[in-house]
């Protein structure tokens, strides 16, 4: 687990490394996920046998936090090769609920309010609020029709 975890953040830093520092307040989406996201456990449970369709985790996720009062996460994913833009759910536990993959093997993302995520996808049309360039990158670009206060599960600081 070690090798993967250096791999996952080797990632996303270089990532972050390559874009440079913009004329926003974060260059990339990894990193606002590497400033405000932590890791999440996982365990056996973590893949429901009912899964929703593949490439579309931030709607399984969403739908899925609804239906269960899970807190719905976006940030990165180890799937099969590397690090992977991704949604899920997490339980009242703390641990990963992922309604899409079956192969997950690390998780680091950020928590976010139910409520911020139905504003954004009624305002945008569609699911996942990191990978916003509908509405020009508002958690980036910190330019948000929304107050930031109640956005995230775990304050942004």
């Amino acid at each position: 687990m070690d090798k993967l975890r250096k791999e996952f953040f080797d990632h996303l830093n270089y990532m972050v490394e390559m874009r440079g520092k913009a004329k926003t307040e974060y260059s990339c989406i990894e990193e606002f996920v590497l400033k405000h996201g932590r890791e999440y456990e996982i365990s056996p449970l973590i893949f429901p046998r009912n899964r929703g369709k593949k490439k579309e985790c931030f709607k399984n996720a969403t739908l899925l936090s609804f239906k269960r009062g899970w807190t719905y996460v976006e940030g990165y994913a180890f799937g099969i090769a590397m690090p992977m833009l991704h949604g899920w759910c997490v339980n009242e536990d703390g641990i990963v609920v992922d309604p899409t993959w079956d192969n997950g093997k690390m998780y680091f993302g950020v928590e976010f309010s139910m409520s911020y995520v139905e504003a954004v996808i009624l305002q945008k049309k569609t699911y996942g609020v990191l990978d916003n360039w509908e509405m020009g990158f508002p958690l980036l670009t910190a330019k948000h029709p929304y107050p930031m206060k109640g956005v995230l599960v775990n304050q942004m600081g």
